[in-house]
């Protein structure tokens, strides 16, 4: 009898779960600082940008998810080049904070957050897209959100997605160099470059 039982809740489980999926929604720039060499010629940024995501558990009850892990990748992308991607650079990866717990037949977003390294935020190529793309035209900058690998945890068992989603999208400057209050530089006595474009630190 238990057998018999423990059978028909297997079957029952089973013909409830469905694989969850993962989406791209959009992104935010949370902070932006715009460092300096003795020159007044910017050679840093710091980036901070929220990464809003959805999960889509189609599941039955009583079949929830935990999400443990997302594996996600930020990119600096160039907006001019031929193919309006050009050399991606990678910025910095993308995490979830703590779990996430997902119920049956629900859909869910969430915040991550990726904040550049103090290697990809020196990184000459992008300082020098970066500036110019905030500074010119339209001022907007092109990135790139790769979701790698979601890890979610199904009645104690791992089910490892591999959505393999590539969004790229541009993002306004405007909001990100009036997030800027922190731009310093390495030498407070130096006079503005004018070619930056970019605001003077107090």
């Amino acid at each position: 009898m238990i057998l018999i039982s423990l059978g028909i809740v297997a079957i029952v489980l089973y013909n409830a779960f469905e694989e969850p999926v993962v989406d791209y929604v959009d992104s935010y720039f949370k902070k932006v600082t715009v460092k300096r060499n003795a020159a007044n010629v910017p050679n840093e940024v710091q980036l901070s940008m929220d990464i809003e995501l959805r999960l889509d558990n189609p599941s039955r009850p009583p079949i929830g998810a935990t999400v443990k892990d997302i594996k996600t990748e930020a990119f600096s992308l160039d907006r001019t080049a031929a193919d309006k991607v050009g050399k991606p650079i990678l910025l910095g990866y993308a995490n979830i904070d703590g779990i996430l717990k997902i119920e049956p037949e629900s859909v869910t977003n969430f915040n991550l957050t990726m904040i550049t390294t103090s290697e990809t935020a020196k990184d000459p190529d992008f300082v020098s897209r970066f500036t110019k793309d905030c500074n010119t035209g339209e001022k907007v900058t092109k990135m790139r959100v790769h979701i790698k690998e979601v890890t979610v945890d199904v009645f104690g068992s791992d089910v490892i997605l591999t959505p393999g989603v590539e969004s790229d999208f541009e993002m306004n400057c405007s909001s990100a160099m009036a997030s800027s209050s922190e731009t310093s530089v390495s030498n407070p006595g130096a006079p503005p470059n004018p070619s930056s474009g970019l605001p003077a630190a107090p």
